[in-house]
């Protein structure tokens, strides 16, 4: 959980830096650092308030994902591969509105 929420700031601290950008008109960096952190995990394991329900959904979660959950670099680099985007399409059919956020970041970030 503690990787979650440290992932979870630094992708927050992105957002914040393309929308300053953005209403600046100043070119976005690419942040290519960023396209090996995993995308913010699912409502239902980020609000999970109890070991046990994180636990099951943790192993839900890897179940889907096989191993290879999403990682920023799918959703900063544009889904242009249809492999691509059945997976950011798998990914933003569970993300909160934390994640949401994120890949709207990421359209901006592609769009200037």
């Amino acid at each position: 959980m503690i990787t979650s929420a440290t992932h979870r700031t630094v992708l927050a601290i992105y957002v914040f830096d393309c929308v300053i950008c953005f209403l600046n008109r100043i070119p976005v960096f690419s942040c290519d650092e960023l396209d090996f952190i995993p995308a913010p995990v699912c409502r239902r394991l980020w609000e999970a308030q109890e070991y046990g329900t994180w636990r099951e959904e943790y192993v839900n979660w890897l179940n889907k994902w096989k191993g290879r959950e999403v990682v920023m670099g799918e959703l900063l680099n544009g889904p242009a591969k249809s492999y691509a985007y059945d997976r950011v399409e798998k990914w933003l059919s569970d993300a909160d509105e934390f994640g949401m956020l994120i890949f709207t970041g990421s359209l901006l970030s592609v769009e200037s």
